[in-house]
């Protein structure tokens, strides 16, 4: 969603409860009728990934030089890395359900198996923020995947749905909440941008609101490219940016209202036999400074 020049990306998903990566396996090309010779014959048929431990090593080496890379200006595209090609939806399924546990992050775009970023501490702290959020009316989980196109699927770091929401299969609806955790600079600052996505927005790859909400203000390439998504302005706020010419204030403390990230309970209760619970009934509001706070500290700064 955003150039993945950096290696820490922590992406918070609210969706119907996920099914095991067989179920979307079987749902996907697999009818119920099918006989069981068929499944066989079609499992033989799929070819065998194979990531060597060398390669994998080295696409973390060059994961980890980019940001000094770009630090000094010698690097400005993507740092995405192509593992392989020519790959089914299929055979990444089988490939993820026996390889669960990877050194870099990865997923499928178009066929390619991609390379994109390095969980490190700020990563994974800022993750776990979300499953402290609210534990009465919504349960969490993580370790599945998003199919997004015929040879496409995208790992979230977690899910979130309502307690009470009957289990599915397959989904249209959700939200999706991106945090883009830029590198720590020199001077020990570093760039924190949520943005959040909704299937329901007219066009759902644009975000309906982004919040810049770090220690230092986002580089200009960035803000461009926020632009460039069409965020309308108004809608793109938060350190290093203004509102109606008045510079914004800075994300230092717990409850300023600019730095609530408001997760609407309307998408998020969506289909919930039990309707949308009176102390939701606004949305759920995450206070970015408690996401910035874990970020210093996985940071150690």
């Amino acid at each position: 969603m955003y150039d993945k020049n950096v290696p820490d990306v922590a992406t918070f998903v609210a969706i119907p409860k996920p099914t095991p990566q067989s179920d979307f396996r079987s749902a996907s090309t697999i009818d119920s009728s099918t006989s069981s010779q068929t499944i066989q014959e079609e499992k033989q048929k799929r070819k065998r990934i194979q990531l060597l431990s060398k390669d994998i090593n080295s696409t973390r080496e060059r994961l980890l030089a980019l940001p000094q890379l770009e630090e000094h200006g010698e690097y400005t595209g993507s740092c995405e890395i192509i593992l392989n090609e020519n790959v089914s939806l299929e055979e990444y399924l089988d490939y993820r359900d026996k390889n669960p546990s990877f050194p870099v992050r990865i997923y499928l775009h178009d066929g390619k198996i991609k390379a994109y970023e390095i969980p490190l501490a700020p990563h994974s702290m800022v993750s776990a923020v979300m499953f402290s959020w609210n534990n009465q009316e919504l349960e969490y989980g993580y370790d599945t995947n998003m199919i997004v196109g015929q040879n496409s699927v995208k790992e979230p770091d977690s899910w979130v749905r309502p307690e009470d929401r009957p289990h599915l299969k397959q989904w249209t609806d959700f939200i999706v909440l991106v945090i883009k955790i830029f590198d720590l600079r020199v001077d020990n600052t570093f760039v924190l941008i949520a943005a959040l996505y909704l299937r329901t927005n007219q066009n759902p790859l644009t975000p309906v609101n982004v919040i810049s909400f770090g220690t230092a203000d986002p580089a200009q390439p960035t803000v461009n490219y926020i632009i460039n998504m069409n965020v309308p302005p108004n809608n793109f706020i938060g350190v290093g940016r203004t509102v109606n010419g008045v510079n914004c204030p800075p994300c230092n403390m717990a409850g300023i209202p600019m730095y609530q990230m408001n997760i609407p309970a309307a998408e998020l209760f969506d289909r919930d036999p039990n309707g949308i619970p009176a102390v939701a009934a606004g949305g759920f509001n995450l206070d970015l400074w408690e996401l910035l706070v874990k970020a210093r500290k996985g940071f150690n700064v």
